[in-house]
């Protein structure tokens, strides 16, 4: 016992661990009495996996087995366990190369229509960076091909300048001539998944899924299921901030070079 309360200071009524600086705390002790409340509401930011969970609490808070309390929290998380969907099988499909810089090839795709009762049904339009991952998602009342490229020459090219590549599956708003001659007068090339390959677009797919699984949740812990469309900037944040398992940096990161604060 005298050996771990070296390890700790204690400040308003908290315990903090020690560093090599006199009064200078690092985490505070995240303690049993406390520690499924604080796991809870760091989950529910973003209702992000057992990993990303454990990541942001760790910034603050530390503990014996702190990994293994977060697991057992998000994996007893009711509204997680909602919305659960089941994995796909995909077969298997030619990879594509790494691009060469930011925003150099984009995915995009459309989300809907979202029903809610006594409301016009509404669309998402989601584009994401193969690269560094950066999510951008809109709501709009319709995805026809106005929409859609506004959407893109607005929240694409102008924050970010004109992608080389642009990849989507074969919707009629990405097909029409419209799109075609838009992307080719930017001199962005435009390239589409096949019917049967849709999972060449996966990244998209993937990041299709996080936001939609993400905003009901939001919205539901907010007791505002009605008015989902705002929590979509909610969603995004929170991937933007989430560092990619494999580089352990967040796509804010890798675009900005600092981290974003997100509480």
């Amino acid at each position: 016992m005298r050996f771990h309360a070296n390890k700790f200071m204690l400040v308003d009524d908290r315990l903090y661990a020690r560093t090599d600086v006199p009064d200078v705390r690092e985490a505070e002790l995240l303690h049993e009495g406390i520690a499924n409340d604080i796991i809870q509401k760091v989950h529910s930011e973003g209702h992000f996996g057992v990993t990303n969970t454990w990541r942001r609490l760790k910034i603050i808070y530390t503990r014996p087995v702190l990994f293994e309390k977060v697991r057992a929290v998000v994996r007893s998380c009711n509204t997680c366990q909602f919305q659960a969907r089941a994995r796909s099988k995909y077969n298997l499909a030619k990879p594509i190369g790494a691009p060469s810089g930011p925003f150099y090839m984009v995915g995009s795709d459309a989300v809907g229509p979202i029903h809610y009762e006594g409301k016009p049904p509404r669309y998402l339009l989601v584009a994401i960076d193969y690269l560094i991952h950066w999510p951008i998602a809109i709501v709009v009342e319709n995805i026809n091909e106005e929409t859609t490229a506004e959407f893109l020459f607005t929240h694409l090219v102008q924050m970010f300048g004109v992608p080389r590549y642009l990849l989507t599956d074969r919707g009629s708003n990405f097909e029409s001539l419209y799109m075609r001659e838009s992307l080719k007068s930017l001199g962005c090339r435009y390239l589409t998944t096949t019917s049967a390959r849709a999972q060449v677009n996966r990244l998209c797919e993937r990041m299709n899924r996080s936001v939609v699984q993400a905003i009901p949740k939001l919205a539901r812990k907010n007791d505002d299921e009605e008015g989902w469309e705002k929590y979509v900037g909610h969603a995004l944040l929170a991937i933007r901030t989430m560092s990619n398992e494999v580089t352990e940096l967040s796509p804010a990161k890798m675009l900005f070079g600092n981290k974003l604060r997100f509480y």
